[in-house]
């Protein structure tokens, strides 16, 4: 995957085109966007009707137009914070919001920052304006298991060795590793979390390592 090129370049921001009522409406489309979205709703302090306004300006490159050019300019709103970042604005994607968590956002941001690094040798801050949310989790399934994050994921979802009279030691390591790399707080990969809730998680964990990077 190249890094440096986007799907649209908009005023230097990573954007591409949505079908909606047999139109293409273009809407910004990064991993970082993701994050601000995710800070946003975690802000207790703004409310949801500024909120809402906030989302149109954030995702939606030319709001006017596409007001006056959708009749449901509200479903394409929904549509696009899902496509973008994973909220589920209108409850319509419930039953695709709540599965097996793999990643917690909080718990592994110093161990993806690491991953990044190592592997394509640049930070997250770097990558996330180039690429959309969807390809960052792409990204960081494809490390290499000796990888923290491949070390992650892999123990997270692997089925435990069947037991024999031979690899004794090794279903001891396969379950030393596992509760290792288990997420704190769950049940491990088996354990359900809403979309909005890992953004939000996403959101406060990369805030607090932006602000240790700058300090």
């Amino acid at each position: 995957m190249i890094l440096t090129r986007s799907s649209i370049d908009v005023a230097g921001r990573r954007a591409r085109a949505l079908e909606w009522e047999g139109r293409r409406v273009r809407v910004y489309d990064s991993a970082m966007l993701a994050l601000r979205i995710g800070e946003l709703l975690a802000d207790e302090q703004v409310d949801a009707y500024y909120k809402r306004e906030l989302m149109e300006s954030m995702l939606v490159v030319d709001v006017e137009a596409a007001r006056a050019a959708l009749e449901d300019f509200d479903g394409f709103l929904a549509h696009a914070a899902w496509e973008v970042a994973g909220v589920d604005m209108d409850g319509s994607h419930a039953a695709e919001s709540d599965g097996p968590q793999v990643i917690d956002w909080e718990q592994d941001a110093g161990h993806i920052q690491a991953t990044l690094w190592q592997v394509y040798g640049r930070s997250f801050e770097e990558i996330a304006p180039r690429v959309s949310l969807r390809q960052l989790g792409g990204l960081i399934g494809a490390c290499p298991h000796e990888t923290p994050m491949g070390q992650a994921v892999y123990y997270r979802t692997a089925k435990e060795p069947k037991h024999t009279k031979y690899n004794s030691e090794e279903v001891k390591r396969f379950r030393r590793l596992r509760a290792h790399w288990a997420i704190r707080g769950a049940e491990g990969a088996g354990a359900a979390r809403s979309k909005n809730d890992q953004m939000t998680d996403m959101a406060n964990a990369f805030k607090r390592m932006a602000r240790r990077a700058g300090a």
